[in-house]
């Protein structure tokens, strides 16, 4: 996990293997972004709150990347 600028609340990078995300909490004020390929690539779904399926998104245990910006302090 690393924080890297002040409006990014944190920035996720999972190995292909470990691709075991089926929901997503992002904070108030935040947009998060997951990719299906590792270093932000691929395809990408976008959500702004939280989501408790990622089943109808078709993105169910794919996710390798997530980005989740804004709220910085």
């Amino acid at each position: 996990m690393q924080r890297d600028r002040s409006d990014t609340c944190l920035i996720l990078n999972f190995n292909d293997d470990l691709a075991v995300v089926s929901s997503i909490k992002v904070p108030a004020g935040c947009k998060a972004t997951l990719y299906k390929d590792i270093n932000y690539a691929g395809g990408s779904l976008v959500r702004t709150a939280d989501d408790s399926t990622l089943v109808n998104d078709n993105f169910n245990d794919v996710t390798s990347s997530i980005k989740v910006e804004g709220g910085g302090a």
